[in-house]
């Protein structure tokens, strides 16, 4: 078992067939001038190389530049039969966040994955970046003429 990839974005949708929708991919910086603030985000996390039959507990955490756990969420997993045996078996594990920020940096949002069978544990994470409004609104320094 293997976290193959994490999509951060703004949002999520499912169509009729079930197959997810990313809106506003790659939403890392949230801009405030004010605490606390408030944002919405979105992850969905790839498990891949999974056998059938796995009993599987997943937790992500947003966790901010001081080690504090803004918001957690947790559920069981139990895999079934493979209904296309012959290709590799891989998972998507959605999740939603409203986060409430009251510090500047680096918010993580963490995703552990664990295999209740074998004790297995694979970890990976993105980060948000909070920042002040006016340094994410200040234009780059003058470089001088361009060539």
């Amino acid at each position: 078992m293997r976290i193959e990839w994490v999509l951060l974005a703004e949002g999520l949708t499912q169509d009729a067939r079930g197959a997810w929708t990313a809106v506003g991919l790659n939403q890392n910086v949230f801009a405030t001038d004010t605490f606390p603030a408030h944002t919405k985000r979105a992850v969905v996390t790839r498990l891949a190389d999974l056998d059938e039959h796995q009993q599987l507990h997943f937790r992500y955490a947003v966790v901010a530049p001081s080690g504090r756990t803004l918001v957690a969420q947790e559920s069981d997993l139990q895999l079934g039969d493979r209904r296309l045996p012959t290709l590799p078996a891989s998972l998507d594990v959605p999740g939603e966040f409203v986060l409430s920020v009251t510090e500047y940096g680096e918010h993580r949002i963490e995703c552990e994955v664990s295999n209740r069978g074998s004790n297995e544990i694979v970890l990976d994470y993105v980060s948000i970046y909070v920042v002040e409004t006016k340094a994410f609104l200040t234009e780059p320094a003058d470089r001088g003429p361009s060539a």
